[in-house]
């Protein structure tokens, strides 16, 4: 049937002959299907007598209308009115791809009028190229047969990268070859800001050129700052000191620090003694005075003697004067006393049961006036020796004071509280 419609369709004279075998043709055909399936449109368009009644069934602005009305026009051969609809159609939808196949239709119906527009359209749209040479022996060619080497160097690429003003032409792993020293500052910011890996030869003191520039964001804008091994860090310190009292540089500086974190340094002390240790040389002044200081309260907890670490220090002398005193403070909670203390072996625990409806009777606002107990025996005292290398120790009041109301003093070191 395909065949039979391009037939008609290429040859309207010969169809004028052949229309009246041919209809018989498609209704002997067509007849066991006439029930079930309408006749499609193209058929309408060939076999309609007249087919300006055929086209007055489209909608104007359709796809087929601009089609078929097209087609009507080739084979009429109205040429101005193809261009016309072709003009219309492309306006509305675009070049698709019927309107392509109007457009070859028409480039090879106009083969025998022009030639070489026909040709020149097929070699467009096939994207055909005749570029090869003849070769000839012992014929000096006409064209380069290499490349030369100053178009295809480094320094090429390197020139054709910097058309920017930033790095944008250069990718990630081109970044290592550049000469960093002598990037500028828009250059250099956008290199630090790329980089994933602290391994670039002399990165502090790029990391420092950028920070000395006036329009640089600070320690902590690049991601390479918090990337940064801990000897990178200390050479920073090195050439500007005044890191150590950045806060971005100091909780960057901290996580290089940080243990590992199959170890809980807050409840382990000997773990966090061997962690404080490991940076007890460290080179800066001012971390290594930290982490002494840091030791040293941690032999205050231990029972040791706390070292004194700057003497210049005001702060430091006076923890270390309040670590060589005694004290203690304590608290009773289920029938419990908890107690926390420093520099004590032993302290005294006094019992004064109360009668708090008498209390209550002669002094009913009495909140903590406890003073006037030390005038009175206790009813019971006990000398409770204190663990060594503690400063925390627990222990029970006596059974006999669980039904009634007692008040707890401890006395220790010419301190007395209750």
């Amino acid at each position: 049937m395909g065949s039979i419609f391009e037939f008609m369709i290429k040859g309207e004279q010969t169809m004028k002959h052949l229309k009246p075998i041919l209809i018989l043709v498609f209704v002997w055909i067509l007849a066991p299907r006439a029930a079930a399936n309408d006749i499609g449109y193209v058929e309408k368009f060939c076999l309609m007598p007249d087919r300006e009644e055929a086209l007055k069934l489209l909608i104007p602005g359709t796809q087929d209308y601009y089609f078929y009305h097209a087609l009507d026009a080739q084979l009429r051969g109205d040429k101005a009115e193809v261009q016309k609809l072709l003009g219309l159609w492309i306006k509305r939808y675009g070049r698709t791809s019927r309107v392509q196949e109007i457009q070859n239709r028409e480039a090879l119906l106009n083969y025998k009028a022009n030639p070489n527009a026909t040709l020149a359209h097929v070699r467009r749209e096939l994207g055909l190229q005749y570029n090869h040479s003849r070769i000839v022996e012992r014929q000096k060619p006409k064209h380069p047969t290499a490349l030369d080497p100053k178009l295809i160097n480094f320094e090429a690429f390197r020139a054709r990268a910097f058309t920017s003003g930033d790095l944008s032409g250069v990718e990630d792993r081109g970044l290592e070859l550049l000469d960093h020293a002598g990037l500028g500052a828009t250059r250099l910011r956008h290199l630090l800001s790329r980089l994933k890996r602290p391994d670039l030869a002399n990165l502090p003191q790029l990391i420092i050129k950028d920070l000395r520039n006036e329009h640089s964001r600070g320690f902590g804008s690049h991601g390479i700052h918090r990337n940064l091994t801990i000897a990178q860090m200390d050479e920073l310190l090195q050439i500007d000191p005044k890191l150590i009292d950045n806060s971005n540089f100091i909780n960057a500086y901290l996580t290089k620090l940080a243990p590992s974190a199959d170890v809980d340094t807050r409840f382990d002390l000997a773990e966090r003694g061997k962690h404080l240790n490991r940076h007890a040389d460290h080179p800066v002044d001012k971390w290594r005075n930290l982490f002494a200081a840091v030791r040293s309260q941690l032999d205050g907890i231990e029972g040791k003697k706390p070292v004194l670490v700057d003497k210049d220090d005001r702060n430091q002398k006076q923890d270390q004067l309040a670590g060589t005193q005694a004290s203690y403070e304590f608290k009773v909670e289920d029938r419990q006393v908890q107690l926390s203390f420093q520099n004590l072996k032993e302290v005294t625990v006094n019992y004064y049961p109360m009668d708090v409806e008498l209390l209550f009777s002669r002094k009913p606002f009495m909140k903590e006036d406890t003073d006037h107990f030390t005038y009175l025996v206790p009813n019971t005292s006990d000398t409770v020796k204190l663990p060594v290398k503690k400063t925390a120790h627990t222990f029970a009041i006596p059974e006999r004071f669980h039904s009634s109301n007692v008040m707890v003093e401890i006395v220790a070191n010419g301190i007395r509280k209750s």
